[in-house]
């Protein structure tokens, strides 16, 4: 039976079937029904569902007397927890000969081991290109774009080429009894602790970009910044910047021109929501 020609019909034959085409078992993946449609539309075909684990000890041992600055040793113990989580994704993806990973996803499990010990895992869908040039240096790629993004990215000239992370795990001192009476009561910037937590974000966004210049790439897309103490208490915060390195395709970049899409509601009258969706602009 000849195949779909449209990417919508191609993605639900193969949900119908639970077959991808030419294999012996169904695929498994973690993209939702319009991420699958969009995914396979950009050229890429799930594979399976790849997980990478690490399980570490990571504890901030007496911090009381530290000054404000960073823990060097618990970052260190952070980066190379995730950064194996997800070597161990991506071989994994290399065994189901993938050309790359989408939608990677990385948790820290820090309650279910005990104390001072966490779980990292990384989470994706593996997925084989038709494009055979997706592949980086013999490696499949890793993406922490949803199927969406990864759509419009291909879509607009770019390719994935890794999921690029930078750490800083900081100690923050409370502040000199001296200090604490002079703003006690008042509406007042805490300079000394804005200035900690500023430095603390530049380190864990700088790290991030020196890992995309050593990927050669042209920018990091989808860039989050967060802060989170994990099972320190107040001790320790680490601030983390992950983001997805990416390259142009041909040196060539295509406009994309929005598309309006209303959902409507059967029971009203009126559309609940609106969205955009972005398409490559007809020349």
């Amino acid at each position: 039976m000849a195949e779909p020609a449209h990417p919508a019909d191609r993605a639900l034959t193969r949900l119908r079937s639970g077959r991808r085409q030419g294999a012996a078992a169904p695929f498994t993946g973690n993209l939702s029904i319009d991420e699958l449609v969009l995914v396979e539309a950009a050229g890429l075909d799930p594979v399976a569902l790849v997980v990478g684990s690490c399980v570490v000890r990571v504890t901030p041992g007496s911090t009381a007397l530290l000054p404000t600055g960073e823990i060097h040793e618990l970052t260190a113990a952070m980066e190379r927890a995730r950064a194996r989580a997800l070597e161990r994704m991506t071989r994994d993806a290399a065994r189901a000969s993938a050309h790359g990973v989408v939608a990677v996803r990385l948790h820290l499990d820090f309650e279910r081991w005990g104390e001072g010990l966490c779980e990292l895992t990384a989470v994706g869908t593996a997925v084989t290109a038709r494009d055979q040039g997706l592949r980086v240096r013999g490696r499949p790629f890793t993406c922490g774009l949803s199927g969406q993004d990864v759509h419009a990215l291909l879509r607009a000239g770019y390719r994935p080429l890794a999921l690029v992370m930078g750490a800083s795990v900081w100690r923050v001192a409370p502040m000199s009894p001296g200090r604490w009476l002079r703003v006690v009561g008042r509406n007042a910037e805490l300079a000394g602790p804005t200035e900690a937590l500023a430095a603390a974000r530049h380190q864990a966004m700088s790290r991030m970009t020196r890992q995309a210049a050593r990927v050669r790439a042209a920018g990091v897309v989808g860039v989050t910044v967060g802060q989170q103490s994990h099972a320190w208490g107040s001790t320790a915060m680490e601030f983390i910047a992950t983001g997805t390195a990416v390259a142009g395709t041909d040196g060539r970049r295509r406009r994309l021109e929005p598309r309006l899409a209303v959902a409507l509601d059967a029971r009203e009258s009126h559309p609940r929501s609106v969205s955009v969706s972005l398409r490559p602009h007809a020349r």
